[in-house]
């Protein structure tokens, strides 16, 4: 129990000197714990203590620098009869709570609760509890939207691919054709079956498979990077005036089948007929870029393997000649 008190070291200057102001630590009939001492007493030493209006003396049993400015002292009361607490204490034969020797240790404080103080602490808790939830809800709602978006996502997709399938297209991108001039957007090495269409495709079992090379000029594609090489198979669909009018590519990085896409395009073949009537047609071609400006291109023959015809490197696509 803390009690203010006043403490004159030296007994005989009870009235004459001025005391100290000290408190106990702990407290018992027969004694206590002073703290809150300015000087370090010596043990044995007689002091006086007031509490209130009632003075006693007692008697120094150990003294201890706890820290700095902090001074405690184990006091004993001389006469046991007297009542310097003013507090009706239930009997202890020793509550000095020496720390140097063997005896009983001292009583501890019984810490009392303000009622404000427990309820703004309450209340403080239950605001960090709440604050705690709301983040945590934002966290789960933040995550739900985004998985909510990538299913979103992937049902378009798939029910777009599914569209592309039903109207005769492949699932994958579709390079520009004459007709239109939307660039593809290139994927690394993956590799692609895109096809060019036109709005007046004919059948597969109406065309007529054929082994040529074109007719004429020959456009020869330039890689988008000089760095880049590789090969781009080919079918090409002959339109029955002889343009290319389909195109699909079987083979090759993204980037080099949007160059070789956009110079096929620009190919002429012969005219075939089926039956006395214009008919078109089906053949293929292999396109190698071997990095640089270098570019062979390998068309099926009646006669032979194949036919080949190359452009060295360091020469322009536009000045190539067949």
């Amino acid at each position: 129990m803390v009690l203010p008190l006043r403490v004159w070291l030296d007994e005989q200057d009870g009235d004459n000197a001025a005391p100290q102001l000290a408190h106990t630590v702990d407290i018992s009939p027969g004694g206590g714990r002073l703290g809150g001492l300015r000087s370090l007493v010596q043990s044995g030493e007689i002091i006086l203590i007031q509490r209130g209006q009632q003075r006693a003396q007692f008697r120094v049993v150990w003294a201890k620098q706890m820290g700095p400015g902090e001074i405690q002292a184990g006091v004993e009361l001389l006469d046991l009869d007297e009542k310097v607490w003013g507090i009706d204490l239930p009997g202890q034969p020793n509550a000095l709570g020496n720390p140097g020797t063997a005896s009983a240790p001292p009583a501890r404080r019984t810490a009392r609760t303000d009622p404000i103080s427990h309820s703004l602490s309450t209340r403080l808790r239950s605001a960090a509890s709440l604050d705690t939830q709301i983040r945590w809800s934002v966290v789960v709602g933040t995550l739900l939207i985004a998985l909510a978006s990538v299913v979103y996502i992937q049902r378009r997709s798939a029910q777009h691919s599914e569209a592309q399938v039903e109207n005769g297209v492949s699932p994958a991108a579709q390079v520009e054709t004459s007709e239109s001039s939307s660039p593809m957007r290139p994927h690394g090495n993956e590799r692609v079956f895109t096809f060019l269409k036109d709005e007046q495709s004919g059948s597969a079992s109406s065309r007529v498979r054929v082994a040529e090379a074109p007719q004429g000029h020959t456009v020869y594609p330039v890689s988008p990077d000089a760095s880049l090489s590789g090969r781009v198979d080919l079918k090409i669909i002959i339109a029955s005036d002889g343009r290319v009018k389909q195109v699909e590519v079987l083979s090759g990085k993204q980037r080099l089948v949007e160059a070789a896409a956009r110079a096929v395009r620009l190919w002429r073949y012969a005219q075939h007929e089926s039956n006395g009537h214009p008919a078109e047609a089906e053949t293929s071609a292999v396109i190698q870029f071997r990095a640089g400006d270098a570019v062979s291109i390998h068309f099926p023959s009646v006669t032979a393997n194949k036919v080949e015809r190359s452009r060295p490197a360091a020469i322009p696509a536009q000045y190539a000649s067949q």
